[in-house]
């Protein structure tokens, strides 16, 4: 099995557009044999910057794997599967014009009480 993934075996990534599978180099076939030693998948967020970096570097080579004749893409060994989701947004919470007021006057409050026990 690890050899069939060492010999041809593809990295599998995850898009909004659906998923893409890369052909990498032997080298990093290896590589991500190792990163993928534990995990079958992982998000692009807890990859190191030189791991998504190599990442991109092979859509920006267009190493897609093809399809072999008369089989399909799953007949493949996937290495692994990276996660790319875009960013979530998060709303930020309602604000209240009279908190900012409050908080200013009682951090003064505070301030001119410290100066006059000194």
């Amino acid at each position: 099995m690890w050899i069939d993934k060492l010999y041809d075996g593809v990295l599998r990534v995850k898009t909004p557009a659906g998923q893409r599978f890369l052909q990498p180099k032997f080298a990093q076939r290896v590589y991500f044999m190792w990163m993928f030693r534990h995990f079958d998948h992982l998000p692009v967020e807890v990859l190191s910057t030189w791991q998504q970096k190599l990442v991109d570097g092979l859509f920006l080579e267009n190493r897609f794997a093809a399809v072999p004749p008369g089989g399909t893409l799953d007949e493949i060994p996937v290495l692994g599967t990276v996660e790319r989701r875009p960013p979530e947004q998060v709303q930020a919470p309602p604000k209240r014009p009279d908190g900012q007021a409050k908080s200013a006057t009682a951090g003064a409050g505070l301030v001119s009480g410290l100066q006059q026990r000194s």
